[in-house]
């Protein structure tokens, strides 16, 4: 396929050097696509779940580095799951769970280095409110 682009008469040894280049360029090219760049961040992943083990939707996780004050806030996906990706590094992190229903649990002191993927699961127990009687006159 090379050889229709080269003009005739040129010598054997400039057509390698032109493939050579050639595949060199490819080579480069489909080994940059496969690379990740590294970055100077972490995670923080886990599921949620109820005492029976189901997985809970729509569940508020924060994650907040106490040394800053930061913090970010996240839903659970309907199979439970959250992510938190980017972080920055240090800490150290509380990660806490509320949701209606169940009581709010949190744990703390995860410190968040190069990479890191730290996983906390959560098994919410539920817990009934009583509201207190209201009468309208």
């Amino acid at each position: 396929m090379l050889q229709r682009y080269i003009r005739r008469g040129t010598s054997p040894i400039t057509i390698r050097v032109i493939r050579f280049i050639a595949t060199a360029i490819l080579a480069a090219f489909a080994l940059s696509r496969r690379t990740t760049a590294q970055t100077a961040d972490a995670a923080i992943l886990g599921l949620i779940s109820d005492s029976a083990g189901r997985a809970l939707s729509a569940a508020a996780v924060t994650a907040k580095n106490t040394a800053t004050g930061v913090q970010w806030t996240v839903v659970t996906n309907a199979s439970g799951r959250y992510a938190f990706v980017q972080l920055p590094l240090g800490g150290p992190y509380t990660v806490s769970v509320r949701r209606i229903g169940f009581r709010a649990e949190s744990r703390s002191g995860y410190l968040l280095r190069l990479g890191s993927r730290s996983v906390v699961d959560f098994i919410l127990q539920t817990v009934t409110t009583e509201l207190p009687q209201v009468i309208v006159e």
